[in-house]
């Protein structure tokens, strides 16, 4: 179960066997411009990748694992303009849940954040987490209309432990349809 801050005082959370969308409501990963992520206070051994990547957020087994203390920043830009519906959050399942993220802070379309802005820009959503359980929460989808970036700033765990590990982060929605101006012709 999660609770989220998003103004209205309402969070739309499910489990994810429960997990229904619109026919338009799509896992987003092949939207992702995976070269481009970056993952602030990450430990070498235990990189992003493992909790974003198809195949390893699958596994259970592969974290990402904060390195200096429990905070994580991942920055994730996307190929194209999307607007986001919900994202999955799950903590890794070989402890008790203290290593699990607790309070997750969202922000848009603000790439290159570093920790110092976090600290100093106010959230466009906060989620807070009650368990290491794979946990599916519905954004306030109004305000995630047009995103080039996502940036997840993981602020703690649920343990008040010295790490984080993230075994899975998946991230719903839809693309924006654009319209190509290279594909005009020339009248005239």
């Amino acid at each position: 179960m999660a609770s989220c801050s998003r103004g209205d005082g309402s969070c739309g959370t499910m489990s994810s066997s429960a997990l229904t969308f619109s026919s338009k409501q799509a896992d987003l990963l092949d939207q992702i411009a995976l070269r481009e992520v970056e993952c602030l206070n990450e430990a070498p051994a235990h990189p992003w990748a493992n909790a974003l990547k198809k195949g390893y957020r699958d596994d259970a087994q592969l974290v990402c694992e904060s390195d200096a203390d429990e905070q994580l920043l991942l920055n994730i830009p996307f190929s194209q303009v999307v607007k986001l519906h919900s994202i999955a959050v799950a903590g890794s399942p070989d402890d008790s849940g203290a290593f699990a993220p607790k309070t997750i802070h969202l922000y848009v379309n603000r790439p290159s954040m570093g920790f110092s802005d976090c600290e100093s820009t106010k959230p466009t959503q906060t989620i807070e987490l009650a368990s290491a359980d794979e946990t599916t929460v519905d954004l306030a989808y109004v305000k995630f209309q047009n995103v080039h970036t996502l940036s997840v700033f993981i602020a703690d765990n649920q343990g008040d432990e010295e790490v984080t590990k993230l075994s899975k982060l998946s991230i719903f929605g839809t693309l924006v349809q654009t319209t190509n101006m290279s594909e005009f012709k020339r009248v005239g």
